[in-house]
């Protein structure tokens, strides 16, 4: 069974961009404290699965563990990781997040490890941490 079987699952990657003001040269929109602004603008896929939503790929999200955050402040509140499965070509960064096509307000998984687990660009295994 080839790893493209196994990814069942729509997924939407996203990645962060400065919001820039036009002109020559263009300028980063910045916050009331100086900060800049990001967007998050989803990522095309140059051969995409569906050419109608060329942001759309495959994958499979698996839960590894869950713990309950310890402050009691925040009672319950609880820290979701999981390993997401993606194709070896797909463009993924550590900055970057995903969510299911269907939770376009998310939550999201953001991206703190990607690899190349066998070394032979068989698939890529990504680590997250659900964030809402």
């Amino acid at each position: 069974m080839s790893i493209a079987q196994g990814l069942r699952q729509l997924l939407v990657i996203e990645r962060a961009y400065d919001r820039m003001i036009a002109g020559t040269p263009p300028v980063e929109q910045l916050t009331d404290y100086g900060h800049p602004i990001r967007d998050w603008v989803a990522l095309e896929d140059p051969e995409p699965i569906d050419p109608a939503n060329p942001t759309w790929q495959m994958g499979s999200i698996q839960a590894l563990k869950a713990t309950e955050v310890p402050l009691f402040s925040q009672g319950g509140a609880q820290d979701i990781w999981a390993r997401i499965f993606l194709l070896p070509d797909v463009d993924v960064i550590t900055a970057d997040r995903i969510h299911l096509n269907t939770d376009t307000a998310g939550p999201y998984w953001e991206v703190s490890g990607v690899v190349d687990p066998a070394g032979r660009s068989h698939h890529l295994q990504l680590d997250c941490k659900l964030v809402k």
